[in-house]
């Protein structure tokens, strides 16, 4: 290495040790590596048009043990929560975590520390709020789930499904990474204990979004399936039916169905069994 090139060298490792010296002075903490953290789904973060609904969700975390717990938030944060966008995010014991994100309509991945996910209190709830007045409103609304990355499978089956006239019927589909994936819908009935294939369909899950070496946002679809239950109504067994997703690609999957009777602004959510 000629003399210039150490120079050259030099000043960009002062240069570098400058950065990350101003970085520290300003309490801004590096990113943790993505496998010292667990990837966790909220399946509805935010506000969106879902059929004939506009869904609205709540989201509360508490941490509920003697430990503080890290997490990390690879997307905007809304503003006034403390929750830092790209940067580690430290839950004290006790400290309360309210809605950090309207950006996940599609489904959003929240990351905390191995094992953290046992220590928070949370709920994540998700109610139609079509001409409602919010501010100052209570919510009631559908229970969702956090889903845990051991969750989610090749194959996802949603068991007793009603079939119920001039009920809307919504298939939410989320893959566990943000790369478009392909998943064959089947929808069966039983007779005589045994399962009959009722429907077929194929469907694309379209791409989520990666920020930096972390999975923001998951690869998703939607389906209504309103239309399609109601012409094989006739065919499910004491009214009810069941759906399978199978994963085309490899990629692991969860999904839900929301049904929606006309008139009512709580929808039934079926998850996968466990």
């Amino acid at each position: 290495m000629s003399k210039i090139q150490l120079i050259i060298a030099m000043a960009i490792v002062s240069a570098a040790s400058v950065v990350e010296a101003q970085t520290r002075a300003r309490g801004v903490a590096r990113p943790p590596q993505p496998d010292a953290l667990e990837r966790v789904l909220m399946p509805f973060v935010g506000e969106a048009q879902v059929g004939g609904q506009y869904w609205a969700s709540q989201f509360r975390a508490r941490n509920g043990s003697d430990d503080p717990i890290t997490m990390f938030f690879p997307f905007p944060c809304r503003i006034g929560t403390g929750c830092p966008p790209n940067q580690p995010f430290t839950l004290e014991p006790g400290q309360l975590l309210v809605n950090p994100t309207y950006a996940g309509s599609r489904g959003v991945f929240l990351h905390v520390e191995k094992n953290g996910l046992r220590k928070l209190h949370y709920t994540l709830r998700v109610e139609d709020i079509s001409g409602l007045v919010v501010v100052g409103r209570v919510f009631l609304g559908t229970e969702l789930p956090l889903v845990k990355e051991e969750q989610f499978s090749s194959e996802v089956t949603l068991l007793n499904v009603p079939v119920t006239g001039g009920a809307e019927t919504f298939l939410r589909v989320y893959a566990s990474t943000s790369a478009a994936t392909p998943a064959t819908i089947e929808i069966y009935s039983s007779v005589f204990e045994k399962e009959l294939l009722l429907m077929t369909e194929q469907v694309i899950l379209e791409a989520g979004k990666r920020i930096d070496d972390f999975e923001a946002h998951p690869a998703f679809a939607m389906v209504d399936l309103t239309s399609v239950f109601a012409s094989i109504a006739d065919q499910a067994e004491q009214g009810r039916l069941s759906v399978k997703v199978i994963s085309n690609s490899g990629a692991e999957l969860w999904a839900f169905l929301a049904v929606t009777e006309q008139g009512d602004r709580s929808f039934t959510a079926i998850t996968p069994g466990r």
